[in-house]
């Protein structure tokens, strides 16, 4: 894709944090206004005046394609309305509409539909002999299985892919998705191989939007790697070389930013950073991010000890996880649908010329009302702080007291239970010596008496080296929760300790700080922990992880 003028200049390490939403959407809302709608129109133009249904595929593809670093809403409706007619028509193109709504399903989070029709284009591909799209539905395959967590399988198209290259976009693709199955498996020398391979193809075509997203990457494996200044310094740059046409992988970029910050506790920085990166991702609608960035906003809120808005956000995280489409997206798809089928070619043209001046009239009126409400909402709340400050200090001081005190009864509760198990494990280490020292006392022959001792000397060393160990903590777990495990493995087989150790602290409710400490990891590796015990135990995504396993006996 041709390089698009006016970066956005994003330096996170200097002053001016705070104001850099405002410019953001600012930004987005009048400079790209105007230069949307020129392209659109001609879109919108090109497609009432196409007097064949090859010809009008085509059109709907470059719809789909301009929205998907947009509105993943918008590039939905258009790729599956490519994708239909295609299909009904036997259209010779329909690997490449298989591809765009394969992509629009992969920009929403939704990785096996994604695959599904992928899968679906290339076999139409290969049966139609279509080999200038071979490699990159094998990449797209690819990189769905890799998004799955599947390695293996993501490793064996990739490289079926590399082999079916033919120009410049399907090498570069190839070569980023390998890059990223070999940081996926800890290979990080072989990642770094294969991104340096892409970052030398973009330089060479001077492709900066290109340069832009291996740099995105490169500080994705470099967070993986732990080095966390340079992470942060390649996320910074990628972010600069980008403008408001490649609004996903600014998302992206400042969702990687916010990653480091946790890791190396910076939660006042990350904080700031995430909720740029909500407000623009919800410009775009770019769901699957979303969930990823509003769990960082509550574990930084969590951090912060503001546990109020850390419940909060994880609740938006939840709601996301059942949101996909919304009423917008539902009426735009009934009208494009209807307007196929009757093929009403001069109005579709007229509909969409006068929505298109529709949105910005509305957009200025919007603008405008927004202006005056919060003028007056700022004068009226003004007023209102000053009768009444006191009393609302008073009563945030009795409410967060109430939060204290619930929090800390709520630590008291685990630290008694911690300790019930570690008691109740000595307890019975001691009975057990204190019998067999009874049985010793009785015993008159010597040799005897000292093989007895030996052998109560290696018991107790043994209970000693058990004290910590996941078997002996796991014997106590059983005694409270004796079906627990046993229910686990009749029905999931391959959990290992480690993800048995994970589901019994969910049970006792432990907070992911505290696993964290238990298992001595950072929190966000728990929250992916979470995630792909989650996967692997095909659970649906509107089931919360929690909630199944406290049903679990």
């Amino acid at each position: 894709m041709p390089y698009a003028p006016r970066p956005l200049a994003l330096n996170l390490s200097t002053r001016g944090l705070k104001n850099i939403l405002g410019l953001f959407i600012g930004l987005f809302l009048f400079a790209g206004i105007q230069a949307q709608n020129k392209e659109l129109s001609a879109l919108y133009k090109s497609l009432g005046e196409t007097k064949t249904d090859t010809a009008r595929v085509s059109i709907l593809i470059h719809l789909a394609n301009y929205y998907f670093k947009k509105n993943i809403d918008s590039a939905l409706v258009y790729a599956k309305n490519a994708y239909k007619l295609s299909k009904n028509t036997n259209n010779y193109n329909f690997p490449d509409a298989a591809r765009a709504l394969a992509d629009a399903y992969n920009f929403g989070g939704h990785l096996e539909k994604s695959l599904e029709y992928e899968m679906e284009g290339y076999s139409y591909a290969r049966k139609i002999k279509d080999t200038k799209s071979y490699a990159v539905l094998l990449t797209g395959i690819g990189s769905d299985y890799l998004m799955l967590n599947d390695y293996p399988m993501s490793l064996k198209y990739l490289n079926e892919a590399i082999k079916e290259c033919k120009d410049y976009r399907d090498y570069i693709l190839t070569l980023v998705n390998l890059a990223q199955v070999y940081a996926s498996t800890d290979r990080y020398t072989e990642a770094h191989q294969n991104y340096n391979k892409a970052l030398s193809l973009a330089e060479k075509e001077k492709n900066k939007r290109d340069e832009a997203v291996i740099y995105n990457r490169i500080g994705n494996l470099y967070l993986m790697e732990k080095s966390y200044d340079k992470s942060l310094f390649y996320y910074e740059k990628s972010i600069r070389m980008l403008d408001s046409t490649d609004l996903y992988y600014i998302v992206t970029g400042l969702r990687g930013i916010v990653e480091n910050c946790i890791v190396t506790r910076k939660y006042e920085k990350g904080l700031k950073v995430a909720q740029i990166a909500d407000s623009l991702g919800r410009q775009g609608r770019f769901i699957y991010e979303l969930k990823i960035i509003n769990s960082f906003i509550s574990e930084l809120y969590d951090s912060l000890r503001n546990y109020p808005k850390s419940l909060y956000y994880y609740k938006i995280y939840a709601d996301l996880n059942d949101t996909i489409f919304n009423q917008e997206n539902t009426e735009k798809m009934s009208f494009l649908q209807t307007d196929f089928e009757t093929r009403q070619k001069a109005m579709q043209v007229t509909i969409l010329q006068d929505e298109a001046k529709l949105n910005k009239r509305l957009t200025i009126i919007y603008l405008l009302a927004c202006a005056l409400i919060i003028l007056s909402l700022f004068y009226f709340i003004k007023n209102i702080r000053q009768k009444n400050k006191m009393l609302t200090i008073e009563k945030e001081k009795d409410a967060l007291a109430k939060q204290k005190l619930a929090l800390e009864l709520h630590e008291k509760h685990r630290e008694i239970l911690t300790h019930s198990l570690q008691i109740n494990q000595q307890k019975e280490v001691f009975s057990s010596i204190n019998s067999k020292l009874v049985n010793i006392l009785k015993l008159e022959d010597p040799l005897k008496i000292k093989q007895s001792v030996n052998l109560l000397n290696a018991e107790v060393k043994a209970s000693v080296d058990l004290s910590d160990d996941w078997a002996q903590i796991k014997l106590h777990f059983e005694k409270v929760h004796p079906q627990f495990f046993i229910t686990l493995k009749n029905e999931y087989p391959g959990l290992s300790n480690n993800e048995l150790k994970l589901c019994a602290y969910v049970k006792l409710k432990f907070s992911n700080k505290e696993i964290s400490r238990l298992l001595n990891v950072n929190s966000a590796s728990i929250h992916v922990a979470r995630f792909r015990l989650k996967k692997k135990m095909n659970l649906p995504e509107e089931i919360s992880f929690d909630e199944f396993i406290l049903t679990k006996v």
